[in-house]
């Protein structure tokens, strides 16, 4: 009895470590980034991210985001139109806006819901890349 009782917990936290593993951004190869240009209408020209100091903040802020599973739908474009680039080459577009002057909230085109960025520290930071 307790074996059982051993073996469903070890299965259930293995399966909750998977889950939570296939949400996280890694292995990024590189990233660009297109602003929003409020007179044309349009995304700007691309420009791309590869130094790996920029990378690991963009990570590492993006995996600190609070996901939500219901999708926010925003009345304005996205501030930034984000491609990630991952080493399997994949690839992943993530749109994100500003509120008050720093990045708070981001959406996926591959994963459902949206993300907030709440730590203050991790705003600052993505503002710093995206300068």
């Amino acid at each position: 009895m307790k074996k059982t009782v051993f073996a469903a917990l070890a299965l259930f936290f293995t399966l909750a470590s998977i889950i939570l593993a296939s949400n996280t951004f890694s292995k990024i190869d590189h990233v660009a980034i297109q602003y929003w240009d409020q007179d044309t209408g349009e995304y700007g020209i691309q420009s791309y991210i590869t130094d790996q100091s920029s990378l690991k903040t963009i990570r590492e802020s993006l995996n600190k985001a609070t996901h939500e599973k219901r999708q926010s739908e925003m009345s304005q474009s996205a501030n930034i139109k984000m491609t990630v680039f991952y080493e399997d080459n994949k690839e992943e577009k993530i749109y994100l806006w500003k509120e008050s002057g720093q990045f708070t909230i981001f959406t996926s085109g591959d994963r459902d819901g949206t993300y907030f960025v709440s730590d203050g520290k991790s705003k600052e930071r993505l503002e710093d890349v995206f300068k």
